[in-house]
């Protein structure tokens, strides 16, 4: 790859010459992750040697074709990912376009392309617009030149990186120059050496800071209300237990609640419109309904593991930046330090690993631990006016029994909560340090790619992606062996859906047949609505070792 020949003072590109153009905008390409489609900036690269359309009657350095004007690199490598192609091409892994040439050496009547000459990339998805990068003239007898290089880096949104520190490498690795991209988003590297370079950009010096807001205003929230007001529109126009029927007597009544909380729809709508009141803020109604499945389990529980989910689903509403903590609180072991600071990098600007360094998390205890304080005590006053209502009505099983059970697992799982969010947020800190010791974090894209210093300038783009592997919130481990709901035959048997449990479609006597699940009761007691004894809803419960055997052995594909 000897190049000998130079226009305008600039090495000659052809099929031989070893140059190669990378992309200075985002190769911006729409993506599938998941079931979703989003669009995705990837970096973009193509060299020389797949030069098409060059000089037929005039070669160099051997017998290559020499690029001209309008010759093209015909295909390109870096956006693969993007399997929706590119917003713009409608193409990934296209081809490149020289734009410039040589405004007074032509051969074949165009203008030879050089070092430095801009280029399209990926069939006009993005630009090259720092210039096709080329070695310099290798011919002994051409003196030798000193150049300089202003160098900027911007992140997907075109705002420049400031207060940054630049590092040059030679093709050797060993490192040639430092610097510094001052608070205008733009560095100087003086006296270069002609030849091909490698840049590092360590991370800004600006404190991080939230670019957009996640959180929405809440349209519910509320800061106090009545208790008639409030089961008014918990009760969704059926009666409460607690009122007259008036002239329809077929209407359903609110509140007769089974003694297990996961069980009550009726608990169910109390908590989810105590926690629509309960937040000034919200990321989305769905996320509200998962937080209310979350915190009942929680409670009835009263383990670690539920309480993870519920302050993952808490944080983004508390704090702007509540998505990332979440994130780092249910960060897959196999995730990468950078990647997560290329996350944080998409949410804002500045310095994200300062920032989780210096993040005050012993706040972050007090906030999680007054939320979810205030937020159980509001419950708890609830289900304390339902008990008198019970008690004024003579219905003596929902007051001493069921609401005293809800009670009593509230106030439980009120003490319990303080130890759990402290070590929780002791695991996220944790995981904050392991990343921040991880030395494979890059500020930009491409990290290894070639840069020409006799290029004048360059252009980098931020590293910046918009996601990371977390744990999905659902189904967890579960350690022990204890009695675990799996069916309640009134409300579930016969519309039962099996990817909410991953057993496929399965008849009562054939659950029964399996020998270790074994049907039980509820306390027996006397109903005001249907006016006779019964039992609770029949329920199977097998322990949990086995359940989760039965989940393997039954996975859907």
């Amino acid at each position: 790859m000897t190049v000998t020949i130079n226009a305008n003072g600039l090495s000659i590109i052809h099929k031989g010459s070893g140059g190669e153009a990378n992309a200075t905008l985002p190769d911006v390409c729409a993506t599938t992750i998941g079931k979703s489609t989003v669009n995705i900036a990837y970096g973009n690269n193509a060299k020389s040697s797949d030069l098409v359309n060059g000089t037929t009657t005039i070669t160099a350095d051997g017998g290559h074709p020499i690029a001209i004007k309008g010759s093209k690199f015909s295909k390109s490598t870096g956006d693969e990912g993007g399997d929706k192609k590119g917003v713009s091409s409608g193409t990934i892994q296209g081809e490149a376009e020289f734009i410039s040439g040589s405004p007074t050496v032509l051969f074949e009547g165009k203008g030879v392309c050089r070092l430095s000459d801009q280029m399209t990339m990926n069939s006009g998805n993005t630009m090259c617009l720092g210039g096709a990068q080329n070695p310099s003239i290798s011919n002994d007898e051409v003196e030798k030149l000193l150049h300089d290089l202003t160098i900027k880096c911007r992140h997907p949104d075109g705002i420049l990186l400031k207060n940054a520190t630049f590092i040059i490498f030679d093709e050797s690795g060993a490192e040639i120059q430092s610097g510094q991209i001052d608070g205008s988003g733009q560095g100087k590297a003086m006296d270069l050496s002609s030849g091909l370079i490698r840049i590092k950009i360590t991370e800004s010096a600006n404190p991080f800071e939230i670019d957009e807001p996640l959180r929405q205003n809440n349209p519910y929230y509320k800061t106090d209300s009545d208790n008639g007001y409030f089961f008014e529109l918990v009760t969704k126009g059926k009666s409460g237990f607690w009122q007259k029927k008036g002239i329809n007597i077929s209407a359903s009544t609110w509140g007769d609640m089974p003694l297990m909380l996961t069980s009550s729809m009726d608990f169910n709508d109390l908590v989810l419109q105590e926690v629509q009141w309960h937040y000034s803020h919200y990321q989305s109604q769905s996320a509200m309904k998962e937080l209310v499945n979350d915190l009942i389990t929680a409670i009835d529980v009263c383990s670690i593991l539920d309480t993870k989910q519920c302050i993952a689903r808490i944080l983004p509403s508390i704090i702007e930046e509540g998505d990332i903590l979440a994130a780092l609180l249910c960060l897959k072991e196999s995730e990468t330090a950078n990647n997560v600071f290329a996350f944080m990098r998409h949410r804002g600007k500045g310095n994200p690993q300062n920032y989780l360094k210096e993040y005050n998390w012993i706040e972050l205890k007090k906030r999680l631990n007054t939320d979810i304080d205030a937020l159980l005590q509001k419950i708890k006053n609830r289900i304390s006016w339902l008990q008198e209502q019970a008690e004024r009505c003579n219905y003596a099983y929902l007051a001493s029994e069921v609401f005293t059970v809800y009670l009593d697992k509230i106030s439980v799982y009120l003490k319990k909560s303080p130890d759990y969010v402290s070590s929780l947020v002791d695991e996220m800190k944790t995981t904050v340090s392991t990343l921040i010791e991880d030395n494979e974090v890059h500020v930009i894209k491409s990290p290894n790619a070639r840069h020409a210093s006799e290029g004048g300038s360059v252009e980098l783009v931020v590293n910046t992606i918009s996601r990371v592997d977390v744990v999905a919130l659902g189904w967890k481990p579960v350690q022990g062996d204890f009695p675990l709901l799996v069916f309640e035959t009134k409300n579930k048997m016969d519309d039962f859906d099996a990817p909410d449990m991953t057993y496929s479609d399965e008849t009562k006597e054939k659950i029964e047949s399996y020998g270790f699940m074994k049907p039980f009761k509820q306390s027996e007691y006397y109903s005001h609505r249907e006016g006779y004894t019964r039992y609770s809803e029949d329920q199977f419960a097998l322990p949990a070792s086995e359940h989760f055997k039965r989940m393997d052995q039954f996975a859907l594909p």
